[in-house]
């Protein structure tokens, strides 16, 4: 048998083997952990089982506690957390990827419609400000007369700045 520890002992009030926190997820022993060197025939005592940690990284989320397979248990349960935390690293990746292809259609579309270089340098902004959060921004444009950046348009503490 072997016990994973991550919730309240107070939920499993019959075991006294528990993590740093005093935390264990599943209790299914099928024996009675004690603490006492004068156990009974269906106890074990606490030194005679294995503590090895789950790992996501270098984090330890938690311990698989038991006599036997325990290695192969907390190993097999750290596969499936990092497969698990990857999935949705990737998830994430993909949508934050959607939001900036989506961001880049909507100001395509609406910059269409649109002529005026200052108008659309407005909507740059509005649409970014959108899915970035700032406290200002500006869209600037070189002018090849005096070889320097002009500001178009901005929106917060940009628009103090002068050229």
């Amino acid at each position: 048998g072997f016990l994973l520890s991550f919730i309240p002992i107070s939920l499993i009030p019959t075991l006294t083997g528990v993590d740093q926190e005093g935390k264990i997820l599943v209790a299914d022993l099928g024996m009675v952990v004690t603490n006492s060197k004068d156990k009974g025939k269906d106890e074990v005592s606490i030194e005679d089982t294995k503590k090895i940690p789950i790992l996501l990284g270098d984090a330890t989320l938690g311990w698989v506690i038991g006599i036997e397979q325990v290695e192969q248990v907390a190993n097999s349960l750290s596969y499936v957390v990092n497969r698990e935390f990857e999935r949705k690293a990737l998830a994430a990746e993909a949508l934050d990827k959607y939001r900036e292809i989506n961001l880049l259609y909507t100001i395509a579309s609406k910059m269409s419609n649109c002529l005026d270089v200052k108008a659309i340098a407005t909507l740059v902004i509005e649409e970014a400000s959108r899915m970035i959060v700032s406290t200002s921004a500006s869209v600037m444009l070189h002018n090849e007369q005096n070889s320097c950046l002009e500001i178009i348009s901005a929106k917060g503490t940009a628009i103090n700045i002068q050229p």
